[in-house]
């Protein structure tokens, strides 16, 4: 049900719900973003952030975080992987499906990039895998988190070509098609980027990017069902945003066109051009049927399951604006980023 169709006595319900549940910090942090997204549709935006504020500092204790666990490992990885151990691309490798990854911050378009791509005759998206993190998460165990950088910058040849063979098959096994391409949209992708560029030369990569305060508002506000503990907090969130941007653009610096970047806004505003820029990028034949994603029968597993069944619209631009005076702590995390 949409927070905009609920009834004065569906509110109160679920403000006895906090009442009842007030020692139950996970179901009432669940009804704080509730109540928040009803106020948010009804423009009763102070009790919007209100709600919102409570939920995310109920998960804040549920899901300690430490931003600056981020900002270490993107300090390393710009350390040691220098250009010369960035492989130029090969768009002529083959050994099965080609993966085009769709990364960057969640709430930033990734699933209207994925059902676009999937719109087209040899394109499947596969949703979010969680492969690479795998992938990375077993160097880390073996060599520690202080040379997990190190250790992916100086994997020698055999190692890139038989871990990059290793994904492709782990993806291929949940094709249920014989597609030239895949799509893994796993947004937090962005964070294993020097593993990516450096094992699959073959793949095409996507970093779709939303305007920091829109994009970052829309998380604060998000109730995100598989944990996103940077959202729960302002600061951390715009910490967590400075850390994405730096990585990515100084990656594309190194890679080249490796890495396509994509503007949200610029996608909303002219699909149809942005889109065909896209696929040249992509070095893959346009098909207009892209441009219809909200046709497609696909299944959608995040938050955005809503949005990609409309056509595009600009709602979702300068929401942000409406909650100005609450917003300072972002504001100033973001830096020069507020205003780009």
């Amino acid at each position: 049900m949409a927070p905009d169709t609920l009834v004065a006595e569906d509110v109160a319900q679920m403000r006895k719900g906090l009442e009842q549940r007030a020692a139950d910090p996970e179901h009432s942090g669940n009804l704080h973003f509730a109540l928040g997204l009803v106020s948010d549709a009804n423009g009763n935006v102070k009790d919007a952030f209100e709600q919102f504020s409570e939920g995310n500092r109920l998960r804040r204790e549920a899901q300690p975080y430490e931003p600056n666990d981020i900002s270490y490992q993107v300090d390393r990885y710009l350390e040691a992987l220098d250009p010369s151990r960035i492989p130029d691309a090969d768009r002529d490798a083959s050994g099965g499906p080609i993966p085009i990854f769709v990364l960057g911050m969640p709430r930033a378009g990734s699933t209207l990039v994925e059902r676009m791509l999937g719109r087209h005759s040899q394109i499947e998206g596969l949703g979010e895998l969680a492969i690479v993190p795998h992938m990375v998460e077993r160097i880390r165990q073996d060599v520690g988190p202080e040379r997990l950088a190190e250790t992916i910058a100086g994997l020698d040849q055999p190692a890139l070509d038989s871990m990059g063979r290793w994904y492709v098959a782990r993806a291929r096994e949940r094709m249920p098609t014989d597609s030239e391409y895949f799509v893994d949209k796993l947004h937090m992708n962005w964070r294993h980027l020097p593993l990516i560029l450096r094992m699959l030369p073959q793949a095409r990569i996507i970093d779709i990017r939303r305007g920091a305060m829109d994009c970052c508002w829309s998380n604060f506000k998000t109730l995100f069902s598989h944990g996103h503990p940077a959202a729960n907090d302002l600061r951390d969130i715009g910490t967590f945003y400075r850390d994405y941007v730096r990585q990515t653009d100084e990656l594309r610096s190194r890679a080249g066109a490796r890495i396509h970047f994509q503007s949200y806004e610029a996608l909303v505003d002219d699909i149809d051009v942005q889109s065909q820029s896209m696929f040249s990028a992509l070095s893959i034949s346009f098909e207009p049927q892209v441009t219809e994603f909200h046709l497609s029968k696909a299944p959608v597993a995040t938050a955005s399951s809503e949005q990609v069944r409309k056509p595009l619209n600009r709602k979702g631009i300068g929401a942000w604006q409406h909650y100005e005076p609450w917003l300072g702590p972002l504001r100033q995390e973001l830096g020069e980023l507020a205003e780009a």
